[in-house]
């Protein structure tokens, strides 16, 4: 059995638009990120203090799994057609990404596509 790799992201934007983010996590799009859960991925609104909040699960590292880094699974997939990566995503919903991750997973912020921090 894999190990999994939690996260957690808050998500800043349009609102519609971070649903249709959570929809591509849940692989309910036509598009997929290679490495995530999607059954373990889970979407809220924290109305109380207006947060939008994904979280859920990937097969190793937030970078590996999600993003189109060098060495990452989207980098070394060679049929890219039906994948994407959350900095197209967040560029082409024009969203903001705070995301924390545990164990291995590095702190990182993207914004409408480009990487300002990994930690």
């Amino acid at each position: 059995m894999s190990t999994i790799h939690m996260y957690g992201m808050l998500v800043y934007g349009d609102t519609e638009r971070i649903k249709k983010l959570a929809s591509y996590m849940k692989g309910k799009e036509d598009k997929r990120l290679i490495g995530v859960y999607q059954e373990d991925t889970y979407y809220g609104y924290h109305e109380e203090v207006g947060l939008h909040v994904i979280n859920g699960g990937c097969n190793s590292s937030v970078e590996k799994a999600m993003m189109g880094t060098e060495y990452s699974y989207y980098d070394l997939c060679e049929d890219k057609t039906n994948r994407t990566t959350l900095e197209q995503l967040t560029k082409e919903l024009g969203l903001r990404l705070e995301i924390d991750g545990t164990d291995e997973n590095p702190n990182i912020i993207i914004d409408k596509g480009v990487i300002e921090k990994v930690w």
